[in-house]
């Protein structure tokens, strides 16, 4: 284990610690893999990245009542940390300074693919939201309209009943799922159009909760183009690598919202996506632009249920959050069915023959 973020480690004791990771178990493996080869990081985020190590290693000392010195456990907790302290936490996080001016894609430095306007897509998943929904949009005109509109009355009634005595404010999930399933067979418009304004405000409203959370986003067109949109929920969050131990019937929402001038879009690397072992990181940008790949290339998600010939390699991009409006669409809702994907090894192995067929072996390590 011989490199960090593709320099040399600095340390025969950093060697060990990523060794030991990448024994520990499949998940640990993954992140040991991203931690030597993700060389997209900036020296700027490497440094900080060195700090949460050393913060770490002081609070498991503490925990275990003995110094410790740099382990598996460290390495895999400071990748979590720098998220929550660094992404997560700051109003301006690492990822869009100007020492990360090689994963800024929108920077006026070469030919970027993302053009103001152009539309990107989240997927958001719905039972997250259930609880500002119902705590936090009561006083909204939307919410006045579904109250004083007899044809929203299921709406209404699935809101109001939402909680329980025993724990107030805390969504019933079956009332949540009937309202959701109402707004989906309702032939009335209106009904729909104020589930986006809830939507959307719950979204905002959210949004001050976790003021700092960076949006995960890809290229509509490329989702649409690929025939993703007809396969179904299920293909959405395989194609998009979302958490497939916890997206079983997951409500799920595609938002499509445009390109400003004032965002910062990113490509991600495995300090963005803490220590989660879905993230696979692309050629650095120096190593794209040395073999004629434009900017704004982006990262790609890993597909968490491959098929066996090479499919569509989605952009992956990350900016800060951006307020919500009725400018943005949403475009469809639907029910995930079953466990989504596969096995974390194959689908790694499987992402890495796509990467080497879309960039040649010569940049892959």
């Amino acid at each position: 284990m011989s490199k960090l973020f593709g320099r040399p480690v600095p340390s025969p004791e950093h060697a060990d610690a990523l060794a030991e990771l990448w024994k520990k178990d499949e998940k640990g493996r993954a992140l040991a893999e991203n931690l030597m080869h993700d060389a997209r990081v900036s020296d700027r985020s490497m440094r900080l990245f060195h700090l949460m190590v050393k913060r770490e290693q002081s609070r498991l000392s503490k925990s275990r009542g003995t110094p410790i010195g740099l382990d598996a456990e460290v390495l895999f907790e400071a990748a979590e940390r720098y998220k929550k302290s660094l992404v997560v936490g700051r109003r301006k996080p690492p990822f869009v300074g100007p020492w990360n001016r090689d994963n800024i894609l929108n920077n006026g430095a070469g030919v970027c693919q993302l053009q103001v306007g152009e539309e990107l897509l989240n997927l958001l998943n719905l039972p997250g939201l259930a609880q500002p929904l119902h705590l936090k949009l009561k006083a909204t005109d939307a919410w006045r309209k579904a109250k004083a509109s007899p044809k929203s009355d299921a709406l209404r009634k699935a809101l109001e009943s939402a909680g329980s005595p025993d724990r107030p404010g805390k969504p019933d999930p079956k009332i949540f799922a009937m309202w959701i399933q109402h707004v989906l067979d309702s032939t009335d418009d209106s009904d729909r159009e104020i589930f986006v304004r809830l939507l959307l405000d719950a979204l905002n409203e959210g949004q001050k909760d976790n003021p700092h959370q960076p949006t995960w986003a890809t290229k509509w067109s490329d989702f649409e183009n690929a025939g993703y949109l007809e396969q179904g929920p299920n293909r959405w969050s395989e194609v998009l690598g979302l958490n497939h131990n916890q997206m079983e019937n997951q409500w799920l929402v595609l938002l499509v919202y445009p390109v400003t001038p004032e965002m910062v879009i990113v490509r991600p690397t495995q300090l963005e996506a803490g220590n989660s072992p879905l993230h696979y990181p692309t050629p650095s940008q120096a190593e794209l632009a040395a073999h004629a790949y434009p900017n704004g290339t982006g990262g790609h998600p890993m597909d968490l249920n491959p098929g066996p010939s090479l499919g569509a390699l989605l952009p992956e991009y990350i900016h800060q959050q951006v307020a919500y409006s009725l400018g943005h669409r949403l475009v469809e809702i639907a029910k995930t069915t079953g466990k989504i994907g596969s096995n974390l090894r194959s689908n790694r192995a499987r992402h890495r023959q796509y990467l080497l067929a879309r960039y040649w072996p010569e940049i892959m390590p």
